[in-house]
């Protein structure tokens, strides 16, 4: 498990981590690069200076606009947030009760898998049933129990696909 993880973890705070590859389930971060990728298509940089200046200014209207869509949130006394010099522990989690890692993800047939069906979590290949080929899932692990919890949603019922036994380590 990764420093980042530990550090969410430690502060209570979930991850959340969206599918790869496919943008539409992140679209905040997705939209950041796709108008990186403009600018970087479309202007012609001829020195690092230059391309220092334009992407201070691509900071500066993106932090601007952060601050006018999110006003009433940052706002909000009950918002948390870390203070400039807050240190934290990321070599260790500290406790594990209570905590859990989930993913969203995307069924599919793997061929470096023997054409199996199923999902990647921490670079570890799960089996998940043909019939949710094609499908999303949340997949979370709880770090309690050392347990790997699959579930869908049809019509707006959530079923349990797959729990099982997820041993891992920090």
């Amino acid at each position: 498990m990764g420093r980042f993880v530990k550090f969410l973890l430690n502060l209570n705070v979930t991850p959340l981590f969206s599918s790869p590859y496919q943008s539409y389930t992140n679209p905040h971060i997705e939209g950041n690069n796709r108008t990186v990728g403009d600018l970087w298509s479309a202007t012609h940089f001829t020195s690092i200076d230059q391309i220092d200046v334009e992407f201070a200014r691509f900071n500066l209207e993106h932090e601007e606009f952060f601050q006018w869509k999110c006003k009433e949130r940052l706002e909000d006394k009950r918002l948390r947030y870390l203070e400039v010099n807050y240190t934290s522990e990321t070599s260790v989690l500290h406790s594990t009760q209570g905590k859990k890692i989930y993913f969203i993800r995307f069924v599919e047939r793997w061929k470096e898998q023997g054409n199996q069906t199923g999902i990647v979590l921490l670079n570890r290949f799960v089996v998940i049933p043909d019939a949710f080929v094609g499908q999303y899932v949340l997949a979370y692990i709880d770090l309690e129990h050392s347990m790997l919890v699959v579930l869908e949603e049809h019509e707006r019922i959530t079923s349990t696909i797959l729990e099982t036994p997820y041993p891992y380590s920090l």
